[in-house]
């Protein structure tokens, strides 16, 4: 199978190294390793919010670098630890990645279905601005799976869970990996089963390998 992204000979300053990885259209991609080593900017570097001192990432064998960035960000769609809100009521925070995109608005009772998803029990009246840390996570992830993109980047999305709702909104993202979509993730977490069948690459030393690699 063709990868959906193929980086080699990667250079990011003097965080990290990459000498080749591959990632699957069908697979959830799991990075994990030490705060600081450098996942969130190798999530950074797949949508062009980063960019390489040096080597090639391609995305559907083009050079992304030649892709346009808004183009590309429609598709490869990013969820960071600390995500925004974009408005003071909870249906529209949920609907603006839609509406950013330039994609058809879904009906309330797809945002509230996505809203259930993620264990987030709110009013789409609601404002969100006093929200916990967690439940705007989970708002933010339930925004981004409305918009149903080619690829998620997802920044350590159950950072702050209990158990129960990490396994809950990792099952979420199993989902959405079975409706289609590639998933990207950085956690921390020590239970990835409920995401079922996972690649995971580990970030060592300023490299990041395989974890079937790593001695």
């Amino acid at each position: 199978m063709t990868p959906l992204f193929a980086l080699s000979d990667i250079q990011f300053r003097d965080v990290f190294a990459i000498d080749t990885m591959a990632i699957s259209p069908s697979a959830i991609t799991v990075v994990q390793g030490p705060s600081g080593c450098g996942k969130t900017t190798l999530l950074r570097l797949l949508n062009r919010m980063s960019r390489t001192d040096s080597g090639t990432i391609r995305f559907h064998d083009d050079a992304l670098d030649t892709i346009d960035p808004v183009t590309l960000r429609r598709k490869v769609v990013m969820l960071s630890q600390s995500p925004v809100l974009f408005s003071t009521s909870v249906r529209d925070d949920a609907l603006a990645g839609c509406r950013f995109a330039g994609m058809a608005v879904p009906s309330d009772e797809q945002i509230s279905n996505a809203l259930g998803a993620v264990r987030l029990n709110k009013s789409l009246s609601d404002d969100p601005t006093p929200f916990s840390g967690g439940e705007k996570q989970r708002l933010a992830l339930a925004r981004v799976m409305l918009m149903e993109p080619e690829v998620l980047l997802l920044d350590e999305p159950s950072a702050g869970l209990d158990a129960d709702t990490e396994e809950a909104v990792f099952a979420v993202i199993r989902s959405r990996r079975d409706a289609g979509s590639a998933v990207v993730l950085a956690s921390h977490s020590g239970n990835l089963a409920p995401l079922g069948e996972v690649d995971r690459w580990l970030f060592r030393d300023g490299r990041v390998i395989r974890a079937s690699e790593a001695a």
